[in-house]
């Protein structure tokens, strides 16, 4: 029997953060399974959607409320290699940055951060 693991690699400050929803925090998941060494995914909403069972409006207002509250980034990719046009049909195609290390943090996750930095020893 052969086994490919893979890991998905998301911030753990998004696990706590009540703003996300179940489904937005397995996309977050998901998205940190495909990521390239510089956090970047570009990974499909169709193809998302099919690995996780729903539709993929469902994922486009997942990942649309990960952008909304900092947990990833993202970037229109463009159509037949060019970059987006102003004006012209909105582009269905982005690649995803997870946001690891974030510059701007919640004031709760600064003060839980703040709290480990007193007590390396976590009690």
């Amino acid at each position: 029997m052969t086994f490919t693991y893979r890991f998905s690699v998301i911030p753990a400050g998004a696990i706590t953060d009540q703003r996300l929803t179940p489904r937005a925090l397995q996309v977050l998941c998901l998205l940190g399974r495909h990521i390239n060494d510089a956090g970047w995914c570009s990974r499909s909403q169709v193809k998302m959607a099919r690995e996780l069972g729903c539709g993929r409006s469902t994922i486009y207002d997942a990942s649309s409320l990960l952008f909304e509250c900092g947990w990833v980034e993202r970037r229109a990719n463009g159509r037949g290699g060019r970059a987006p046009v102003e004006g012209e049909q909105p582009f269905a195609a982005y690649s995803y940055r997870v946001l690891l290390d974030r510059e701007v943090l919640p004031d709760r996750l600064k003060s839980e951060r703040k709290s480990a930095s007193e007590d390396p020893e976590g009690g």
